[in-house]
């Protein structure tokens, strides 16, 4: 829905297991993955990004290596 992440829905599932998660939906901007980016440690392995790459409003070309 592009509206952000819902961060602390993903600290909660992240706490009730020991599985990877992979935060889905939401992603609107880079700074929205800069913030998942630090739940890594908590238990959030990688994000779906589709409809922001898709109509265009971020590239992630050249910003992470």
């Amino acid at each position: 829905m592009l509206r952000g992440p819902n961060l602390q829905l993903l600290r909660d599932v992240c706490a009730a297991t020991d599985k990877p998660v992979v935060a889905s939906g939401g992603v609107t901007t880079l700074e929205d993955i800069e913030a998942l980016m630090g739940l890594v440690a908590e238990g959030v392995e990688g994000a779906i990004a589709g409809t922001a790459l898709y109509e265009g409003r971020f590239s992630l070309e050249g910003r992470w290596r």
